[in-house]
């Protein structure tokens, strides 16, 4: 991630007016800066489709009568732009609406994104099917999931029927580091979340923050396996950039589409530090409704994984959401820790991002400026912030500071804590 050395911040945050403040004389603060959005996504994702990597141009791989399946994971950045360059280059070649079916995974409790039909030319967008798929609600005895193959280690493998009867599939996802999977690769999609609601039960944990995202993971080579059985040839994936924008667009053969992909990502958002700061300034900078409390729990991580034992950690957002799912247990408890044991036992859908939240809140104070209610804050454990000045005030009297532009995306490692 770009570093650089700065005395003014000039922070997004998904408000109107960004965070502005000059530090004092003397004073300093390091600030890891987001890519810059791609001005044309389309037109890039057009660019890449017609020369992938590793594999013939998107057009030369299907055909006229070719029921295509677009697998779409979850919150992909600029995904109407990503669709509209598939769709483009799908009609072009003959392929007709009635034979494309766009799934989108709904991941957790996150909400879906906007109507993908829009993504679509006024003219067809009625005959081309998209539905929102959500794991927690299918299984056999519902005939939405069917058989696919078994692993190498004998398990039944069970997917959403879209995807097991399309001749064409093609995942769209976003390449980000996973606390599970330790990054999301080209087919991440496909399994468990286009799967059954046992598969999701099966594969649920809290993470594994003791190691690299690029160190081996079981769990991410049975979801790479999934996408071999299935025939996965071509593979769309998109590196975010601040502000909700697309940083790179690749296209291709899912494993050359991985390699690069993964490269950018570590070059945009790895953060390495040699020491903790005292604090760490986080934001969260997506459209104010698009926000979440899972992404302030991850920034909180992120900022958990830099400062200083008992240090601040300040998320700056425009969240206005109440909390939903296990967050909603989080607000009643007496201490944070109060809801691991239950965790632990029974793991919901978003205990990962629970954990991470109550992994930051007990390591460091963590402040949190938002729309949100301060008492509602204050019922998980952050301390509520109600205005910028607030905030100004705490990096005024913080020794050293780190700032992360768009903390969600990026993860961090300290050489030495």
């Amino acid at each position: 991630m770009d570093v650089r050395r700065v005395t003014q911040l000039r922070l997004d945050y998904g408000e109107d007016q960004p965070l502005c403040w000059d530090a004092p004389a003397g004073r300093h603060v390091d600030r890891h800066v987001a890519p810059v959005p791609l001005a044309d996504p389309k037109a890039e994702t057009l660019r890449v489709l017609r020369a992938p990597l590793e594999f013939p141009p998107l057009e030369q791989a299907v055909v006229p009568g070719d029921r295509v399946a677009l697998a779409v994971g979850p919150r992909v950045p600029q995904v109407e732009c990503v669709l509209a360059a598939v769709w483009e280059v799908l009609s072009g070649r003959g392929v007709r609406p009635e034979d494309v079916m766009v799934l989108q995974a709904r991941v957790g409790t996150q909400r879906p994104q906007a109507d993908l039909r829009l993504a679509f030319p006024r003219a067809v967008r009625r005959r081309v099917h998209v539905r929102t798929f959500d794991a927690r609600r299918h299984s056999l005895e519902t005939g939405t999931v069917t058989y696919l193959a078994s692993t190498v280690g004998g398990e039944r493998i069970y997917l959403a029927r879209p995807l097991n009867d399309a001749d064409v599939v093609i995942p769209i996802t976003t390449m980000r580091f996973d606390p599970l999977l330790g990054y999301r690769g080209a087919t991440s999609v496909l399994y468990p979340w286009l799967s059954t609601e046992d598969a999701v039960r099966r594969l649920r944990g809290q993470g594994h923050p003791e190691l690299s995202p690029t160190d081996g993971r079981p769990l991410r080579d049975l979801v790479e396996e999934v996408g071999w059985l299935l025939g996965v040839q071509f593979a769309v994936q998109v590196v975010p950039a601040g502000r909700g924008g697309v940083a790179g667009v690749f296209a291709g053969a899912p494993d050359a589409v991985q390699r690069r992909a993964l490269d950018a990502l570590q070059e945009f958002w790895f953060v390495r530090r040699e020491r903790r700061a005292a604090t760490v300034l986080v934001s969260v900078d997506t459209p104010p409704q698009t926000q979440t409390w899972a992404d302030v729990a991850a920034a909180a991580w992120l900022g958990r994984q830099l400062v200083q034992r008992g240090g601040r950690i300040v998320v700056l957002s425009a969240l206005s959401a109440e909390p939903e799912g296990t967050f909603g247990i989080l607000q009643k408890a007496e201490e944070p820790h109060d809801v691991l044991p239950a965790l632990r036992k029974d793991p919901p859908t978003d205990v990962i991002e629970v954990t991470q939240l109550v992994d930051a809140v007990r390591w460091a104070r963590v402040y949190l400026l938002s729309r949100c209610e301060p008492d509602l804050v204050d019922d998980l454990f952050l301390v509520p912030l109600e205005s910028p000045e607030e905030v100004r005030r705490l990096l005024e009297q913080s020794t050293s500071t780190l700032c992360v532009d768009a903390a969600p995306f990026a993860f961090g490692r300290v050489e030495r804590s």
